[in-house]
């Protein structure tokens, strides 16, 4: 019988480190399933997770009537956008923001229309003339979030996110009757720093009736285009995981 104990306890000692190892491997499984997303998980617990302030800047390239018989350096002005938002689903997120732009246009002097206002020549062609004012343009957008479907860790450092949203665009300093309704597309990449602190490179569209910059000729849509870079703000608790106490 003393054998036997004995065996039975030497079979044990032997067996403890792949107990241990398998215990340990258990432990960092469920710790790595408690760290993943589900992109279509809704976080019940509060409506106040996952607010985020992000602010951008860049050059702005628009595209208008004439604009090609323009140098392509003086069609590029700065902008400027700040947005709130919200992460609904680790897959899909809101936000509303204003962009602080230009809209300007160029046109020959034969063909000048009778609602153009301040309208300055343009040196480098003798018959060109060109206008230039300061807009706004007020947008909400869907965000998509495809790094979600991808990479599921909370804490992945980079994000893919492509939206696409309606707004209202006008004149910053001129007739506020030359308004439009806009389509917004663009692609979001987020880097993140830190928990709180995301890097962006944003790259947008957007398309309106061509009355915003006071003149109607030919096509009837302009358009705007934006590479900005800037930061965002998680100002509340962000992550979608199981376990919320990181």
């Amino acid at each position: 019988m003393k054998r036997i104990e004995k065996s039975l306890m030497a079979l044990a000692i032997a067996l403890m480190p792949c107990v241990q190892g398998h215990a340990q491997q258990a432990t960092a499984a469920g710790a790595e399933t408690e760290n993943e997303e589900r992109p279509f998980w809704v976080d019940r617990g509060c409506v106040w997770n996952n607010w985020f302030l992000s602010f951008e800047g860049g050059p702005s390239f628009y595209q208008g009537d004439h604009n090609v018989d323009s140098k392509f350096k003086d069609r590029i002005y700065p902008a400027f956008d700040l947005s709130v938002g919200k992460w609904i689903l680790p897959a899909l997120g809101i936000r509303l923001g204003t962009t602080f732009d230009n809209v300007h246009t160029q046109f020959h002097r034969i063909m000048t229309p009778s609602d153009a206002h301040h309208a300055e020549p343009y040196g480098p062609v003798p018959d060109l003339s060109r206008m230039h004012y300061r807009s706004w343009n007020i947008h909400g957008d869907i965000m998509f979030n495809v790094s979600s479907l991808i990479w599921k860790r909370h804490n992945r450092v980079y994000n893919l996110v492509p939206y696409v949203g309606l707004g209202c665009i006008g004149t910053w300093d001129g007739p506020w009757d030359k308004h439009s309704w806009s389509l917004n597309v663009g692609i979001l990449n987020t880097f993140r720093v830190c928990e709180q602190v995301d890097i962006n490179l944003d790259i947008h569209a957007k398309d309106f009736h061509d009355r915003v910059n006071y003149v109607i000729q030919g096509h009837h849509h302009d358009g705007i285009f934006n590479l900005m870079v800037g930061l965002t703000w998680h100002f509340t608790k962000r992550g979608f995981t199981d376990n919320l106490n990181y």
